[in-house]
């Protein structure tokens, strides 16, 4: 009988396990014991002091800059006794992160701390030197996402410009990549779609920290800086966030887990043309892509033919209750990541945008100028959008698309911090 009742539960437990989905199978499982990395917050507040004993220093932070028990880099520098906190800076979204995306920022004063909160997001995106002065050094806490059209890392570019013009050094303290350091793809923006949401000629999935990026900034792109970047303990570029030990706190009001960013960057530049939901208003922004009238059914099949190394598409029906689509039965496909390592973002953006086309939807049709320049900017190239006004096939980009990469892997080297 014993033999009988352990063979019972050994096929309850494997009948179980094959009608879980991926994430439940270790696709994005944390190992039994995470491994513990210290963020660079708590690699200076440990061992590293020195660098910042007795100045007067600024921090651009919002509310992603936290150590693992949840306190703020505010709170732990505010009145800290070996430095001086003086002043704060707020990029998009405020310091609390609660504002829409592109809400211009007011300066405000932290209640917390009393510090004055200077806005790095009113207007004009770049910082004017003389917030700067009086300064030592200017400390940037902020979690990135990993994707290139993202204004936190822009802010952090012209942080650093001003501090070169005001002769104060940067003090990057650094954080994991969520999906981490591995994953690359998309075309690289070409400089004549330079914006405040790509201000350099990176692929739209980069694979670096915000530490590598300011390293990748002040080196291959000249800003030249007086730059020091205090690196994290314990990670390497095979981990994701959820394999850190380290608590995620939501980017952005869309960015709502760790894994967003992989979707994000495949469908985010879809939504900039305003044709397509991605599933805005719903608990799983940018997962989806489709219109009301789409056959799901066609754009699964489509995508699937496309072959995406580590990705599927499944017919999918969805209702936004925020946004343009709110309101309204969506369908289209939903994305299933298979096997993170060997996701191409890239090759996925281009298969999305195939399959909208066999599954009835035209993403340009309805997009105003406007739209199709931020399309555009997002995707820091023009190409994709010639190609789909034409009709040409998105494919003859597969070549262009692996050059860049190899050529960007290679101009990225000298700013690594971390092993494979």
């Amino acid at each position: 009988m014993n033999l009988l009742r352990r063979a019972a539960a050994l096929l309850l437990g494997l009948s179980l396990l094959m009608g879980q989905p991926a994430e439940a199978k270790g696709l994005f499982r944390s190992p039994v014991a995470p491994p513990r990395v210290l963020s660079g917050l708590e690699v200076l507040l440990s061992d590293s002091l020195a660098c910042v004993q007795g100045r007067r220093v600024a921090l651009v932070t919002n509310q992603t800059g936290r150590d693992a028990q949840g306190r703020s880099t505010i709170e732990l520098l505010a009145g800290h006794p070996r430095l001086k906190l003086v002043r704060l800076f707020a990029p998009e979204h405020g310091l609390d992160g609660s504002r829409p995306a592109g809400e211009q920022i007011r300066d405000e004063r932290d209640p917390g701390s009393g510090l004055p909160v200077s806005s790095l997001y009113q207007g004009s995106n770049q910082v004017d030197p003389a917030l700067l002065a009086g300064l030592d050094q200017v400390l940037f806490d902020i979690q990135d996402i990993g994707i290139r059209p993202y204004t936190f890392t822009s802010t952090l570019a012209e942080v650093m410009k001003a501090a070169r013009k005001a002769k104060v050094e940067v003090v990057v303290l650094d954080r994991p990549n969520p999906t981490g350091g591995q994953l690359l793809g998309g075309l690289t923006l070409e400089p004549a779609w330079s914006s405040f949401i790509g201000l350099y000629s990176v692929p739209y999935v980069h694979g670096l920290t915000i530490g590598e990026l300011a390293r990748l900034y002040n080196q291959a792109f000249q800003i030249g800086c007086r730059l020091r970047v205090i690196p994290m303990r314990g990670w390497r570029r095979s981990m994701t966030q959820l394999q850190t030990g380290l608590p995620w706190i939501p980017t952005s009001p869309n960015v709502p887990s760790w894994d967003t960013p992989l979707a994000m960057g495949i469908t985010g530049a879809l939504g900039e043309l305003g044709t397509v939901s991605i599933g805005i208003g719903t608990a799983s922004p940018f997962w989806v892509a489709g219109t009301v009238e789409a056959d799901a059914e066609a754009m699964a099949a489509a995508f699937n033919a496309a072959q995406v190394p580590g990705l599927r598409a499944i017919p999918w029906r969805w209702t936004p209750s925020a946004g343009s689509w709110s309101g309204k039965t969506c369908r289209g496909i939903r994305l299933l990541v298979t096997d993170l390592p060997s996701l191409d973002p890239g090759l996925a953006q281009l298969a999305l945008l195939d399959c909208l086309k066999a599954g009835g939807v035209d993403p340009l049709a309805g997009a105003g100028e406007a739209q199709r320049r931020m399309f555009c900017k997002a995707l820091g190239t023009e190409r994709i959008l010639a190609r789909l006004a034409d009709g040409r096939p998105l494919a003859d980009l597969k070549l262009e698309l692996a050059r860049e990469n190899r050529a960007f892997r290679e101009l990225r080297r000298a700013a690594l911090l971390y092993p494979d």
